[in-house]
């Protein structure tokens, strides 16, 4: 049966899975590369990614070793690939690792940009899927041929599939630096709820190892006590400054343009009026004009480019979250489920639209 791992991903003692101002030449953020020191030297590193015999033995290179048995294809998040953000304009870029990248299995890169697949030597080869975690995950099961799926990162990526419980296990390793800000792990996580307990803690002089294992299999979402509604939450990563990201998400005109789940519906008209107690519309139509409905509600509470608070006209409450991380900004909206679809209808259904205000301000980023 397929697992779904994440290996040997490295976090500061402040929880940073990277730190802030990520390029070209500090791929894992300003002090990021200080997180590596307990897996670079390993035998198995310098085996994987430079070709070079030596490196390490015992604690640190045993988890390292075990990381790479048994997977049949890779998840990585678009930072993971690339230093740059938006359409793929640098059509020469093939990641950082040369002609003969170190996975030698099929990779699946998120993305909210399509591009046709890179085949490498070595049997590596880059697929860019836009359709979000679920897909790309159904498409990476299917690659690896009965074997696991492993989830390299980076953490906004890692953090998604943790959140909808996708997760089989968890290898992380705690490097004895501070980074002071960057992109946390864990935050906006309750592992606990979702079933994750502790079931490996091991210590290296580099590095303290900690594997979490999923036990139970919870919904994704969060049951609210009898009575109060479902709330379900997702999230997006937009690759552009919090201005742009802000003035897109309540701009009418920009509203019209990305808000949409699939290309057979539109936003012909939208109003905002963006103060607490103000009003705002989103009529939302088919193409065909065979259906449509009008979404709108109150503000309850605004704290500029960080949160929107509203309440929908049949009572549901909506929050909307703006938390910058390295390179963009993360929006994350929690909202209560309705009854007349599924939980995980509306969960795609709104992730969707997510997704598609990410593309839209990362085209115009």
């Amino acid at each position: 049966m397929t697992s779904v791992r994440v290996e040997s991903f490295t976090i500061s003692l402040d929880g940073y899975g990277a730190g802030p101002d990520q390029s070209l030449d500090d791929p894992l953020g300003i002090g990021g590369t200080e997180l590596q020191q307990w897996l670079l030297p390993t035998r198995t590193l310098q085996r994987t990614l430079f070709g070079q015999n030596g490196g390490t033995t015992g604690v640190d290179d045993d988890f390292a070793a075990r990381g790479f048995q048994n997977v049949g294809a890779w998840i990585l998040g678009r930072n993971m690939f690339a230093p740059f953000r938006g359409d793929w304009q640098a059509k020469s870029w093939k990641g950082w690792w040369g002609d003969d990248p170190p996975y030698h299995v099929p990779v699946f890169i998120l993305t909210h940009h399509a591009r046709p697949p890179i085949e490498m030597e070595g049997g590596t080869s880059f697929h860019f899927v836009t359709g979000g975690i679920h897909e790309t995950l159904d498409r990476a099961r299917d690659a690896a041929g009965g074997k696991d799926v492993r989830i390299g990162g980076g953490t906004n990526t890692i953090r998604q599939y943790l959140r909808e419980g996708l997760v089989d296990e968890l290898h992380i390793a705690i490097a004895p630096v501070l980074l002071g800000r960057g992109e946390p792990l864990f935050q906006g996580l309750d592992l606990r709820a979702l079933g994750y307990e502790c079931v490996e803690f091991v210590a290296s002089a580099k590095a303290t190892h900690v594997v979490l294992r999923r036990h139970a299999h919870p919904a994704p979402e969060q049951a609210s006590p009898k009575g109060m509604a479902m709330k379900i939450t997702i999230e997006t990563s937009v690759h552009a400054p919090i201005d742009r990201v802000w003035a897109a998400w309540n701009d009418p005109n920009a509203i019209e343009q990305w808000n949409a789940a699939s290309p057979d519906w539109h936003t012909p008209r939208a109003s905002v009026d963006l103060r607490e107690g103000g009003k705002f519309c989103t009529r939302m139509e088919a193409r065909d004009g065979s259906v449509g409905f009008d979404f709108e509600g109150t503000y309850t509470r605004i704290a500029p480019q960080r949160l929107i608070e509203y309440t929908l006209s049949d009572g549901r409450k909506v929050r909307v979250e703006f938390a910058p991380v390295a390179n963009g900004i993360t929006v994350r909206e929690t909202f209560d489920a309705e009854d007349s679809h599924s939980a995980e209808q509306q969960r795609q259904g709104w992730q969707a639209i997510l997704d598609n205000f990410a593309r839209y301000v990362e085209r115009r980023a």
